[in-house]
């Protein structure tokens, strides 16, 4: 990755799906990461949630656990691991009527009780539009705006906000 993309600052950010995705890569490998930008993420995919199912059916191997952030984050004890993770800005963002929000706030419990700081926004579950890549110098990307899946090389956001 970082043959890719040399810049200091990484952020992984996805909406809905691809919230789980940014989610889970960020935090399976926090020592390339420096950002998490979560927008109505769905961190445990063996619940039916709403109409919602359970993605696996009741199927459940350790590939499923260790790729599940509210399975395998709570057993966490690397300290090498934790101090990347507590070193990374973390930003799930969650709508009150999200069908996702008690996922949201037990993976924010699990965060909390390992030390890992971060806060759950506001924000609502909405349709995607696509979006060019944004400006150097441009805000945050929002949940109207943004690439699934896709890792994006911030510049002086993601420094301002390290600072």
């Amino acid at each position: 990755m970082t043959a890719e993309n040399s810049h200091p600052c990484v952020m992984a950010h996805g909406c809905s799906l691809g919230a789980y995705q940014a989610a889970n890569m960020a935090f399976r490998h926090p020592h390339l990461f420096k950002k998490l930008a979560a927008f109505s993420g769905r961190y445990d995919l063996t619940h039916t949630v709403e109409n919602f199912p359970n993605l696996f059916d009741g199927h459940y191997r350790e590939n499923i656990y260790f790729n599940t952030p509210t399975h395998f984050r709570p057993n966490l004890n690397c300290p090498a691991a934790l101090a990347h993770l507590r070193a990374m800005d973390i930003v799930p963002t969650i709508g009150k009527e999200d069908p996702f929000r008690d996922n949201n706030e037990h993976l924010s419990d699990i965060l909390h009780g390992k030390g890992i700081p971060h806060a759950i926004t506001p924000g609502q579950h909405s349709a995607l539009r696509p979006c060019s890549n944004p400006p150097r110098n441009s805000t945050p990307p929002d949940t109207h705006c943004i690439r699934q899946r896709r890792i994006w090389r911030s510049t002086r956001w993601c420094r301002s906000r390290r600072a």
